[in-house]
């Protein structure tokens, strides 16, 4: 039978592995969002670099954006 020491040694080891695991899940997360974060900004930056080329506005930008997504839709759904 395992005495008393040993099943809190189990249980400690247990705890420190769940706790080392939710370390490596945090630390993937904040990678995710930095990288998240660095893609917005190159996205963001891309666009205005585009609007200053060509001179439209955000409304403007804004329904190129939906018909190409429609356009898009519609090849996706026609083809499949």
């Amino acid at each position: 039978m395992i005495n008393l020491y040993a099943k809190y040694a189990i249980i400690m080891m247990i705890l420190i592995k769940l706790i080392n695991y939710y370390k490596m899940y945090n630390k993937n997360l904040m990678d995710q969002s930095d990288m998240i974060n660095k893609f917005k900004a190159w996205h963001i930056d891309l666009i205005e670099k585009v609007q200053k080329i060509t001179g439209l506005s955000n409304y403007q930008i804004i329904w190129i954006s939906f018909a190409e997504g429609l356009i898009i839709g519609f090849f996706v759904c026609y083809l499949t």
